[in-house]
């Protein structure tokens, strides 16, 4: 959760991917349940990216449905 709320928490990112801009600890929650959920159901996932020098959490990529049988990869 910390790792979400870092990412999904941060005004700066989220207006990039997300109507509402910054989201609450409640939304974050809520978004990491439903990227879980959406995992369990596809078999694909974003995974946590960290610098090398430090461990800085950066983000994440990976791959969700886009469509029946076609995948996106996001970062």
């Amino acid at each position: 959760m910390p790792l979400a709320v870092g990412l999904w928490g941060d005004e700066r990112v989220t207006r990039l991917i997300d109507a509402r801009g910054r989201l609450s600890s409640a939304q974050v929650e809520a978004r990491l349940a439903s990227e879980v959920a959406l995992e369990l159901q596809s078999g694909v996932q974003y995974w946590p990216i960290f610098l090398r020098e430090g461990g800085a959490h950066l983000g994440c990529c990976g791959l969700r449905p886009y469509k029946p049988r076609v995948l996106e990869f996001g970062v």
